[in-house]
């Protein structure tokens, strides 16, 4: 535990909504000190105080991420790190004894089934409500268009389309993306 008794936690991405509710939910709490980092400009900055707010050029792409990341976690005494995006969830998940802090996240494979939707699919294949979903697309059935296709790693509806047919079921490489039956009514996203 930090000095004062306080868990100083680190929320990373900070700015993306699900970031911003956990430094709503934790900012409040007299046994945390909450502490927001982002890679680039983004909303959080409008939230934490400058004492409390770490923006820099740390991407999980660059060589140097773990000497800068661990560099903000020692100067901060940071205890836990948050991960708020799938993609870093899943980094850091796959790299937590690398970091001078704890990491609030699932085990690798966990992060790894929720940042892929395929992995996703296959995980709930058995189960009566995983929509039936093609890995070849070679021998789909004619009667089984409309198809729905949707990014294998994405978030939102970025990407998604509807396909009516063979020729465009063509533009859709099942290694890219999730081709699977057509679902009508509402979706709705667990987070």
């Amino acid at each position: 535990m930090s000095e004062h008794n306080k868990v100083k936690v680190l929320i990373f991405p900070a700015g993306s909504e699900s970031a911003l509710d956990s430094f709503e939910a934790l900012r409040y709490n007299v046994n945390v000190e909450v502490f927001g980092a982002s890679g680039k400009s983004d909303d959080a900055e409008f939230s934490y105080d400058a004492e409390h707010y770490i923006s820099g050029d740390f991407y999980i792409t660059n060589d140097d991420f773990f000497d800068k990341f661990n560099e903000i976690l020692d100067s901060r005494s940071i205890d836990i790190v948050i991960p708020t995006h799938d993609t870093i969830a899943l980094f850091f998940a796959e790299n937590r004894d690398k970091f001078h802090a704890k990491i609030l996240v699932s085990d690798a494979e966990t992060a790894l089934v929720c940042r892929y939707k395929s992995k996703t699919y296959d995980t709930f294949s058995d189960c009566g409500f995983c929509p039936k979903y093609y890995r070849d697309t070679e021998n789909v059935p004619d009667n089984a268009f409309p198809l729905f296709a949707k990014p294998d790693v994405g978030a939102g509806a970025k990407g998604a389309a509807v396909i009516h047919n063979a020729q465009e079921l063509a533009d859709y490489d099942p290694k890219k993306y999730v081709i699977c039956e057509m679902l009508p009514g509402d979706e709705y996203t667990v987070d």
